[in-house]
């Protein structure tokens, strides 16, 4: 709705104040060159176009990508200085900004969600405007969006206006593969399948977990040699600072004692698996 406006008024300001003629099609396509996209279809796909709540100024993010897009429609280097800046306008104009479903993150929202969150009503404004966006992201396949709506409703659930569906979002996006998300749902009991998962994927609290609930020393060892290749240790103290006070706030695993080479094939397995995920992960 608000791009067909937008069209109709760049259409309209580009002939009146530049007697530029442009198709419909090429307006859509370089607004998504605009944000970034070789092709409408592109951006459509990739994100969306919301009502710009929280206050920034757009400005055009790839100009490479616009104007080598504009010079294939056969437009001039003028026209096209000209369309950049009508097209900057106009979205500032309409309050719209794209923000792909990567984005769609509590990061996003963090300047204006830091303030609001302490409001209960401004907190339920801002998740009914973007709630419908999220669902959307999450039902093309992106595991953050859903992440962000069990945030939202994780804030939202100590006043009880609305049902508490954290855990069931932390569940959808732990199904599409995130592993911050496997790690919480493994924690809160259901799906232990997901404690080895998230723990295979390098979560520390996970390996620290399913270590502790190994009654095989040989597999203790293995997840300890797993805990270190990605770089964690949870065979240490880690001392815990409260108010000027240290005192232990996490217990290291005592390993037990095995023979060199069983300590040697537990290396080998930690190996495979941490070269297996962390290649998936782009460790």
């Amino acid at each position: 709705m608000y791009l067909k406006q937008i069209t109709h008024d760049l259409k309209s300001k580009l002939s009146a104040d530049h007697n530029i003629s442009i198709k419909n099609s090429h307006i859509y396509e370089l607004i998504a060159s605009w944000n970034g996209y070789k092709s409408k279809a592109s951006m459509n796909t990739s994100g969306v176009f919301f009502l710009n709540e929280l206050g920034y100024s757009e400005e055009n993010k790839e100009p490479d990508l616009f104007f080598s897009r504009g010079n294939s429609f056969g437009y001039s280097t003028l026209e096209l200085t000209l369309l950049n800046n009508e097209i900057t306008k106009s979205l500032n104009k309409f309050n719209l900004i794209f923000i792909s479903y990567d984005e769609l993150t509590l990061d996003y929202f963090l300047d204006d969600y830091e303030y609001v969150k302490s409001d209960y009503v401004q907190l339920l404004n801002t998740f009914e405007t973007y709630k419908d966006h999220l669902i959307s992201a999450v039902n093309r396949g992106y595991s953050i969006a859903a992440i962000t709506l069990a945030r939202f409703y994780e804030d939202l659930e100590e006043v009880h206006e609305i049902d508490d569906q954290t855990l069931d979002w932390y569940m959808v996006a732990a199904e599409l593969g995130s592993i911050e998300a496997k790690s919480i749902v493994a924690f809160s009991g259901d799906s232990p399948q997901f404690l080895v998962e998230a723990a295979e994927h390098g979560d520390k609290p996970c390996i620290d977990k399913i270590a502790r609930q190994e009654n095989s020393p040989e597999k203790v060892h293995y997840w300890n040699e797993v805990a270190e290749l990605y770089g964690h240790d949870i065979t240490s103290n880690e001392a815990i600072s409260d108010g000027g006070n240290w005192y232990v706030g996490h217990e290291g695993i005592e390993l037990p004692v095995i023979s060199e080479q069983a300590k040697n094939e537990a290396k080998q397995r930690a190996k495979t698996t941490f070269d297996k995920y962390s290649e998936e992960d782009g460790y």
